[in-house]
């Protein structure tokens, strides 16, 4: 029984016999702690189809649902109606969910999307800027797919271009015949490395130019160095046979190591485009666009479209494509570090295998200190660091709004204490280890007539807004509405584990109601950290 879904039919039924009136959606949230209530109407939308005050709608709702099965109490304030649900009704909700693995989640309804998240460059490896890109798209991809969707994980991957001619120029002049294998070297890294290099001899270059007379915009545009990677690109758009090879060699240096990189992060994907087999279909509809007046070419030969007047997400419509309001351009803010920002050609980027080791040892650092797996066997304590350091990494990231900027600490991030990863997955070991002194979790002989208490009544109406809360971070495509949510829950179950005895209660019927509340907060717990691509640890 979905307890939400039964109420807003209840409360529909009123609406109709009382103002002849049925609305397809109605809000409820959590009452407001200094409020009596578990779950509250908001009446104010209400007000677009009844003639009549808030107080006055709230008020006769609540009359008519007092002669139901669900509502024990109600009360008014202002534009809220506050209902006091009925213990034997939330009982009833939580028995009927606590074993179903996939409370939460909505039926297929029949909508597909596309996510498109990491579109690496083939020139280097992956740094913590493309990190909160493939964890935004990968938890978008699961939290639309957990509200209904049919999704598609894609990437578009940027294989050409001046940018890729550089790393291979450089690897041709000062690589002596050096591979991935002969350096024992990640083969992203490897590349990376002569990304770095032609950027140190193109400044180089520019240094002498410019001692030798030469004015610095000229150096610039002029360095050997430079228009042999532009000779480098003529060549690969001609298709030269040579420049074509060594471009396929390099790349698949490359594929195989962002795969790596994939995998440890936990991200994967169900389709890849290339860029290299895309980008003259790219130049017909710039064509296009131009003919039709939509763009405009500037002296030095590229080409805008002005889309002050519309914003940044109008210019398929301009073009005349009817699907340009089917798709969306998911912002999301920068990543800093204590020490600064990156820069991709010096080389002082936060690589993203670096990073993933480094929350590893942090992880590492930090359980040990704590002491909490002293009795694990070695194999069980790495996997408990992994997976509490790569915890640690993604709700940290994701507990952020997308749109904002974050300032990444890395020690902070593994805090088993406050609004992290860490803290999260502590709870959800907490709650399995109750379990771990049970011979049996059977709760099939559940009396449901249990008298509870109103913190636990608020926490089971937190558990049952779960699916509710997937539907809403799906339409705003925001894993960080998951993440306050899941905050919430994790410190409601903490409060609750920490003033109720659950184990050593002599009455089994409300020791079951415990046991089966605690079984539930954890697979919610679980599921909304799964959102994440977040790993669940049962000791800790």
């Amino acid at each position: 029984m979905n307890v939400l879904e039964t109420l807003e039919k209840e409360i529909n039924l009123a609406l109709e016999n009382v103002f002849d009136q049925k609305f397809e959606h109605l809000e409820l949230a959590p009452t407001r702690k200094e409020f009596q209530g578990e779950l509250t109407l908001l009446v104010f939308p209400l007000l677009k189809k009844i003639a009549a005050k808030p107080e006055e709608i709230g008020q006769r709702i609540g009359e008519f649902l007092l002669k139901g099965d669900y509502v024990s109490d109600f009360n008014v304030v202002k534009g809220f109606l506050n209902l006091s649900l009925k213990d034997d009704f939330l009982c009833k909700g939580l028995f009927g969910n606590v074993q179903n693995k996939d409370f939460g989640k909505s039926a297929p309804n029949q909508k597909v999307a596309m996510v498109e998240y990491s579109s690496p460059n083939t020139n280097k490896p992956l740094h913590l800027g493309h990190v909160r890109n493939n964890l935004l798209g990968y938890s978008v991809s699961k939290i639309l797919d957990a509200a209904g969707y049919k999704v598609i994980k894609a990437q578009v991957i940027n294989d050409r271009g001046i940018h890729i001619c550089k790393s291979m120029v450089a690897w041709q002049k000062f690589a002596q015949g050096e591979t991935p294998e002969t350096q024992n070297r990640k083969g992203d890294h490897f590349v990376g490395d002569y990304y770095v290099a032609f950027d140190q001899a193109y400044k180089k270059e520019i240094d002498q130019l410019v001692e030798q007379k030469v004015d610095l915009e000229t150096a610039k545009q002029t360095a050997p160095i430079l228009l042999d990677a532009k000779e480098m690109l003529v060549k690969w758009e001609a298709q030269d046979p040579e420049v074509i090879a060594l471009w396929e060699t390099m790349n698949s240096w490359v594929y195989k190591g962002f795969e790596k990189t994939y995998q440890k992060l936990g991200v994967d994907f169900d389709l890849y485009q290339y860029e290299s087999k895309t980008y003259l279909l790219g130049k017909d509809i710039v064509q296009n666009g131009l003919e039709k007046g939509v763009f405009y070419s500037k002296p030095d030969g590229s080409v805008w479209c002005d889309l002050t007047e519309f914003g940044l997400d109008e210019n398929l419509k301009k073009l005349g494509y009817d699907f340009w309001d089917q798709m969306e351009h998911l912002s999301y803010g920068m990543v800093d570090l204590p020490t600064g920002k990156m820069k991709s050609r010096e080389g002082t980027v936060v690589d993203a295998d670096d990073l993933m080791e480094q929350m590893y040892q942090t992880a590492k650092e930090i359980s040990k200190e704590l002491g909490k797996i002293q009795d694990f066997s070695e194999e069980q304590k790495e996997e408990v660091f992994w997976k509490v350091g790569l915890g640690a990494l993604k709700y940290y990231i994701l507990k952020v709004d997308p749109k904002k900027r974050i300032l990444f600490d890395p020690q902070q991030s593994v805090d088993f204490s406050g609004n992290t990863g860490p803290f999260i997955l502590y709870t959800y070991a907490r709650i399995n280890s109750l379990f771990s002194a049970l011979e049996s979790d059977d709760f099939s002989q559940m009396d449901v007539s249990v008298e509870i208490s109103d913190t636990e009544k608020q926490l089971l109406v937190q558990l049952f807004l779960y699916p509710e809360i997937i539907q809403k971070a799906a339409q705003a495509k925001s894993p960080a509405q998951i993440a306050n949510y899941l905050y919430d829950l994790v410190k409601s179950y903490n409060g609750f584990y920490q003033n109720y005895p659950i184990l050593k209660l002599e009455d089994q019927n409300l020791k079951k109601f415990r046991l089966m509340l605690s079984k539930m907060s954890a697979q919610v717990i679980e599921s909304a950290l799964d959102l994440f691509g977040i790993q669940t640890t049962e000791r800790m």
